[in-house]
């Protein structure tokens, strides 16, 4: 890791509590939908639709019509991204329904599930509702014309946690109103679809945490995410997921010869390091090999 040019050395100023970021929960049920006792439950639309059908359609039947209702006058209307909260007043276990719009189906693919699933989760958290269930967008439509259930497990789960992401270290008040959102649950009526849903939103929780450790790192300001603390920052991760890592001092990578890298530390007095990761999935599988590079500039004008 290099740093380049020469920082200014004040101190960015530190919140003496940890910012308020508590993980979200996300679990996959078994279950039909209109059972499911939660604060919100999420359905959804594709922009067009006069009668909804599927697991909205069901929502729908059982609230009497509503959904149509609001259809009609033009309140709901599918577009992507939209959301329209309904109150049940007892109608159904859930206590509210959202309607989240799909866009097109024409143009209704992966990247759309995960953009839904962000706006769904961040529109719950302004509502002050820390916990609902879902449908899984896009696999209640069939095999023949829906998406792979496993993916759209992977995306719900992206969308959620990124959706919700805050950077909030430096923030003077963290006593703020907002209702931290806890828990997502999506709900498949097939088992078959539910596992794979499940295998999918393990991999895309793991696929996010990962994400928001970098978003992390990147969010710093550069006089304190320094090279030495980018190291620290490694070997945390490398100590909770078992991960090898290996870290070069300047006297090493000088007899490995690496000039150019140290060229550019000279910009700096904070020392330079390089960081190896490394993970051993499966050795004997010469497939499996993989090696990711980053430069990991940590401080850079140019």
């Amino acid at each position: 890791m290099t740093t380049k040019p020469k920082p200014r050395r004040a101190k960015a100023k530190r919140s003496t509590r940890p910012a308020k970021t508590k993980g979200l929960e996300i679990d996959v049920q078994s279950a039909d939908i209109i059972g499911i006792d939660t604060p919100a439950l999420v359905v959804n639309l594709f922009r067009g639709v006069k009668k909804p059908g599927g697991a909205t359609g069901a929502v729908d039947k059982a609230l009497g019509g509503v959904i149509t209702q609001l259809i009609k006058e033009g309140e709901i209307k599918g577009t992507t991204g939209e959301t329209t909260l309904i109150h049940t007043f007892g109608k159904i276990k859930p206590s509210r329904v959202l309607v989240a719009g799909l866009g097109p189906k024409d143009k209704f693919d992966i990247q759309v599930v995960r953009r839904v699933s962000a706006e769904v989760v961040r529109f719950l958290r302004r509502k002050g509702i820390s916990s609902a269930a879902t449908i899984a967008h896009g696999v209640p439509m069939g095999i023949e014309d829906g998406l792979d259930p496993q993916l759209c497990g992977q995306a719900i789960a992206e969308g959620a946690h990124l959706g919700l992401y805050k950077f909030g270290t430096y923030l003077t008040n963290k006593e703020d109103s907002t209702t931290e959102f806890g828990k997502l649950t999506v709900v498949e009526l097939d088992k078959t679809r539910a596992k794979a849903i499940e295998a999918g939103v393990k991999l895309g929780s793991t696929v996010a945490r990962a994400s928001i450790i970098a978003r992390d790192m990147v969010n710093e300001p550069a006089n304190h995410m320094t090279p030495s603390r980018m190291a620290e920052a490694a070997q945390k991760v490398a100590k909770e997921q078992g991960f090898k890592i290996e870290i070069l001092e300047n006297a090493e990578m000088k007899k490995m010869g690496m000039g150019a890298f140290m060229g550019v530390a000279q910009g700096t007095d904070e020392p330079a390091k390089l960081i190896v990761l490394r993970y051993d999935g499966d050795p004997a599988n010469p497939e499996n090999n993989l090696g990711l590079i980053g430069k990991g500039i940590t401080f850079d004008t140019g």
